[in-house]
C-alpha cells in the first residue's frame, strides 16, 4: 500500500489585498473562492543516498519544472527536511490561476509529517507568500467548500496553534468546469500596481460586504455569483486582455450549448482562467457538453471539495 497527500486547487471569484502586516503568516487577503477536488498528488518514492532533493514532476511544461521544484523546495526547508525523494504528479495546470503552488506546499509538508494539517496550511500559506505573493490560496484550503476569508492571514500557525485569519465555508459536492489560455498570464504583477491595487480594493471591499451579515450557507450563491460579476467591472479586470479572451470564449460555449439559463462563467481573478458552475447548486447538470475539440487540452472537469487536502492509501500511485 502506497499512502500519498492530494491537494486540490483554489479558484478565487473576489478578493481585496488590505494593508500587510509585517509577518508573512498574517499577510493575505479577504475574499471568496472555491475549493476543488483535484489538484496535485504527491508521495515518497523511497529511500535515498544523496545529499539532495530529488523530485519526479508529471503533468507539468519542461519550462515549469524548476518553478514547482523551486515551490517544493522552500516547503522542506521550512520543515528541515532529510533530503527526501518525492513523486509530484499533478492534474491541474501549475501557474494558470488555480492555487497550485500553494496545493504542491500543502501537500509535501503534509506527506512528509502526516496527520499534521494545520502545520501544512501554514507552511503552504508562507511558501506562498514568499514566492508567488500568494493573496489567500492556503487559507482557502483550509476550510474547503465555497469560502469565505473574512480576516487576512493564515487560519494556523507552524506550530499548529489558531492563527489571524478568520476562514468559514459551506460545502456542495457540485461538478465545475475550469477552463484556461494558452499562455501563463498572471495577473501578479498586474495587481501589484499601486492605483490599480487601491481601485481593485475598494471594489473588493464593495463586493464582500454583502456577506458580512449574512450566514455563510449555499442560499448566498446566487449573491456571490452577482458580487463577481460586479467585481469584475468595478475591479477594473474587464481590461485585461488574457483573462477577457477566455471569459468571452467560454461564455460562447456556454451560449452554443443551450445552457445558458442554468450555468454561469465565473473569472479566477489570478490567472487567464474561468470557472464554469451550476447557478443552482443543488442541480445536476452534465458540464462534459461544454468541452468542445478546442478546448479539449485546456478544460477540466472537477467538484468542489470539503476537504481539498488529505491523506489517501491505494494499492498504486
Amino acid at each position: 500500500m502506497t499512502t500519498f497527500v492530494r491537494c486540490g486547487g483554489h479558484a478565487t471569484l473576489l478578493f481585496a489585498v488590505e494593508p500587510q502586516p509585517p509577518e508573512w503568516i498574517d499577510q493575505g487577503s479577504i475574499g471568496v473562492g472555491v475549493c476543488l477536488d483535484d489538484g496535485v498528488d504527491v508521495h515518497v518514492v523511497g529511500d535515498i543516498d544523496s545529499n539532495d532533493h530529488i523530485f519526479v514532476i508529471e503533468g507539468v511544461e519542461q519550462s515549469l519544472v524548476e518553478a514547482v521544484e523551486k515551490v517544493a523546495r522552500q516547503t522542506l526547508q521550512h520543515i528541515d527536511s532529510e533530503p527526501m525523494h518525492l513523486a509530484i504528479r499533478f492534474t491541474l495546470p501549475f501557474s494558470r490561476g488555480f492555487g497550485m503552488s500553494a496545493a504542491v506546499a500543502a501537500a509535501v509538508a503534509l506527506v512528509v509529517h502526516p496527520g499534521e494539517v494545520e502545520t501544512a496550511i501554514a507552511i503552504a500559506h508562507l511558501v506562498d507568500r514568499e514566492l508567488s505573493g500568494g493573496l489567500g490560496d492556503a487559507a482557502g484550503l483550509s476550510a474547503g467548500g465555497i469560502e469565505y476569508r473574512s480576516s487576512i492571514g493564515s487560519p494556523w500557525r507552524v506550530d499548529g496553534t489558531p492563527g489571524n485569519g478568520v476562514v468559514q465555508s459551506f460545502p456542495t459536492k457540485t461538478q465545475v468546469l475550469l477552463l484556461w489560455g494558452m499562455g501563463h498570464e498572471h495577473t501578479a504583477a498586474w495587481i501589484d500596481d499601486d492605483m490599480r491595487a487601491s481601485v481593485i480594493r475598494a471594489a473588493g471591499r464593495n463586493s464582500l460586504k454583502n456577506f458580512k451579515n449574512r450566514d455563510w450557507s449555499p442560499e448566498v450563491w446566487p449573491s456571490v455569483i452577482q458580487a463577481t460579476e460586479e467585481f469584475l467591472h468595478k475591479s477594473g479586470f474587464d481590461v485585461f486582455d488574457g483573462l477577457m479572451n477566455v471569459l468571452d470564449q467560454a461564455r460562447e460555449l456556454v451560449d452554443q450549448s443551450g445552457m445558458k439559463d442554468h450555468v454561469v462563467v465565473l473569472p479566477c481573478y489570478i490567472g487567464a482562467s474561468v470557472l464554469i458552475a451550476p447557478r443552482d447548486l443543488n442541480s445536476t447538470i452534465d458540464l462534459n457538453g461544454l468541452i468542445t475539440d478546442d478546448v479539449a487540452g485546456r478544460s477540466f472537469l472537477t467538484s468542489v471539495s470539503q476537504k481539498p487536502l488529505r491523506e489517501i492509501t491505494q494499492e498504486r500511485f
